[in-house]
């Protein structure tokens, strides 16, 4: 009686990016995270492979990139099945051979609204906030993210959040 083997995958600059525990292995499905230049956690979610931990391993050692940067002129109305995820390139292992949109459970933003440009939602307004008194220099901060919605017909649904800043850097949403 016990969880059984949990396998580990790890990026050429130490950090976790796939996870597999025996229920997973079970079912081919591994757990994954990827990072920005700055360490930052940008998605997680699940992905399906067949690959031991050590092909992901050595994938992962040979990989160009640890890291992902978010590109402003993503296109959201065509994901495709594979490439970018929500902006960002997933060029970083596991990459897009392994991981697409629908894979995604978790995105996250920052330094920036440049993702509310190119995302298909609509913005709500709140009360006491008019957007006149936001910050818009938020380099460092977390400016929005996206979470999965599970069970829905569409493989793609989102709930969005965004945080705006005031002058003192003090979240107003």
């Amino acid at each position: 009686a016990g969880q059984g083997k949990t396998y580990y995958v790890y990026d050429t600059k130490d950090r976790l990016i796939m996870s597999q525990d025996a229920e997973q292995a079970a079912e081919d499905r591994w757990a994954f995270t990827k990072y920005d230049t700055r360490g930052r956690v940008i998605a997680t979610g699940m992905l399906n492979s067949t690959a031991n931990r050590q092909t992901h391993q050595n994938a992962a050692d040979g990989a160009s990139t640890s890291d992902e940067t978010f590109e402003v002129d993503y296109n959201p109305t065509d994901p495709g099945p594979t490439g970018p995820i929500f902006g960002y390139p997933n060029d970083a292992y596991p990459d897009d051979n392994l991981v697409s949109q629908s894979d995604i459970y978790n995105v996250y933003f920052f330094d920036n609204y440049y993702f509310l440009n190119s995302s298909p939602q609509t913005h709500l307004s709140f009360t006491g906030f008019d957007g006149n008194h936001k910050l818009d220099i938020v380099r460092g901060l977390t400016t929005g993210s996206k979470t999965k919605v599970f069970g829905g017909s569409d493989p793609f649904q989102m709930l969005a959040t965004v945080s705006y800043y005031d002058n003192r850097t003090r979240p107003l949403q």
